[in-house]
């Protein structure tokens, strides 16, 4: 049953989308442009503060700009949703991956069955699927986790990396083994056959038979598989491999994938381990005279939700975020935002969940149908407006949200007089949704999810159309209550955001929710 919203405080909070704080004026369409709104909004030291929206504090990659699928999860979760490379990378700068529960119990699985453990995955530092120095803190846990043999089946790069540089890797990974007298690298396969996502079950059948059968071109040493390599990097173009293209190359000795064995996959990135995995551990969907079996098989993260692998980094609790918090008290919400956005303040802001929560009510405006933003860089944040002014006049929900995507939209474009506009306009759509806060007894939070529009020109003065690592204003207006920042327990950042809202709401915030209230008598 839901409440009655006039026992309680009712909030509206306003995320835009790409509004960052930079005292540099070249070049920034934020402070550049005509924001009477903001600029008021903003006088109040007491009523502004600045948060982080980027790095790990929003948790991504130290000095990593923020973007807005991960501005709107910590906005929505009230917590740090940590990437999962940053949890791997935490554990890896700490020397923790050796305790990691699931990753100890596949030592042991491997020590009582045969002593052999594969680490199968692309070896590279791109960054993208997978990296070097998480693969290299897998073999040392081994070592440590006494495992008899450590084998590594290596895939190539190529595509996020040098189309060349996989000799380069490969020695890195030898060099390291060495140094530690620990380890071997059994096959190399670039990603073309090993990490298909296409169901190009030709491919898979390739690298399935090198890793397995041991088809390949056979090597003595890693030093001849070094001088193969850089053999077919210099073969004419219609026989010339590269590190994305090369046929599986087998190092001599038992090192094949083999029945019993274990096998942890340590690519982070899922969509191109799947096909790789469900070869070797639920169905192969081509024909072969050899079938593996009795395979332990552990993955890094979750690469498919029906499979039931052990993963040595789960999905990260998003369980009681903002919207489902009110809907479990009783408390009706409206989340509206244009097409571009919309997504942000559903699922993303849900916790990555589709599921519409209890009391929750949604409103889609359509985006401009145009070529480029900056053709239109007010978008249709004016209708977005409109929908909140009346869905605070309603006087029904206890929480209306909203999102304003031009700052953004607009400062990818590059387009610097265009995102002023876009800027400007934004301010207004704002304007007009604090005076029906003002009418109608709503606490107003105005907040945005990353940095963007404040700098539209890089060093060199050309165009700059990425977000940045600049903090974001969080305001409250309409309201008593004051920012403090004497109990703070952290920097602020997004993550304080929805504890905050509900400290103004008088709710107690759930147990998951990592953030802080940043109010006068916050906790």
């Amino acid at each position: 049953m839901a409440k009655n919203v006039k026992d309680d405080p009712r909030v509206c909070l306003i995320i835009i989308d790409g509004w960052g704080l930079s005292d540099e004026k070249n070049g920034n369409a934020i402070a550049n442009a005509q924001t009477p709104v903001m600029t008021e909004l903003s006088k109040d030291k007491d009523r502004i503060v600045q948060l982080e929206a980027s790095g790990l504090l929003v948790g991504l990659p130290r000095g990593l700009m923020g973007n807005s699928e991960v501005g709107h999860l910590n906005l929505g979760a009230g917590r740090v949703v940590y990437q999962d490379i940053v949890r791997i990378n935490l554990d890896v700068e700490n020397n923790r991956i050796d305790k990691n529960i699931e990753f100890v119990k596949a030592c042991e699985r491997a020590k009582n069955a045969g002593g052999r453990l594969h680490l199968v995955g692309m070896v590279s530092d791109g960054g993208v699927h997978s990296h070097i120095e998480h693969l290299m803190s897998l073999i040392q846990a081994c070592k440590t986790n006494q495992v008899p043999i450590c084998y590594v089946q290596a895939f190539t790069d190529g595509r996020d990396t040098s189309p060349t540089s996989a000799v380069g890797y490969l020695k890195q990974l030898n060099d390291f083994m060495n140094k530690i007298e620990y380890g071997e690298i059994a096959t190399v396969i670039g990603r073309y056959y090993a990490m298909d996502r296409d169901k190009r079950w030709e491919r898979l059948k390739i690298a399935f038979d090198g890793l397995y059968k041991g088809v390949g071109e056979l090597v003595d040493t890693p030093e001849d598989l070094f001088a193969l390599i850089e053999k077919r990097y210099a073969l004419p173009d219609a026989q010339k491999q590269t590190d994305e293209f090369l046929t599986p190359i087998v190092l001599k000795g038992d090192n094949r994938i083999k029945d019993g064995d274990t096998l942890v996959f340590f690519n982070f990135r899922s969509d191109r381990m799947r096909e790789m995995v469900e070869t070797f551990g639920v169905k192969r969907n081509f024909d072969t005279d050899v079938h593996s079996k009795d395979l332990y098989i552990a993955c890094m993260t979750q690469y498919n939700a029906d499979w039931f692998f052990p993963l040595l980094y789960p999905p990260i609790n998003t369980e009681n975020t903002l919207p489902e918090w009110l809907a479990s008290k009783g408390a009706t919400q409206f989340h509206c935002a244009e097409t571009e956005k919309y997504a942000h303040v559903t699922f993303f802001l849900n916790g990555g969940k589709e599921k519409q929560v209890s009391g929750e009510v949604r409103a889609l405006v359509d985006s401009p149908k145009v070529a480029t933003y900056d053709l239109q860089p007010e978008m249709s944040c004016n209708t977005v407006a409109d929908k909140m002014v009346e869905a605070i006049g309603l006087e029904k929900y206890n929480l209306v949200l909203c999102n304003l995507a031009p700052p953004d939209m607009v400062g990818h474009t590059g387009i610097y007089l265009a995102a002023v506009k876009a800027v400007e306009a934004t301010d207004a759509a704002i304007g007009k949704i604090l005076e029906a806060c003002k009418k109608h007894n709503y606490t107003i939070l105005v907040t945005a999810d990353h940095g963007n529009a404040e700098q539209m020109m890089d060093a060199e003065g050309k165009p700059h159309t990425a977000h940045t690592t600049n903090k974001v204003p969080f305001i409250i207006a309409n309201s008593k209550r004051k920012f403090s920042l004497k109990a703070v327990k952290h920097p602020p950042a997004l993550c304080d955001v929805a504890p905050t809202l509900l400290d103004i709401m008088n709710m107690e915030r759930p147990m998951e929710m990592g953030g802080q209230s940043l109010l006068d008598g916050g906790e």
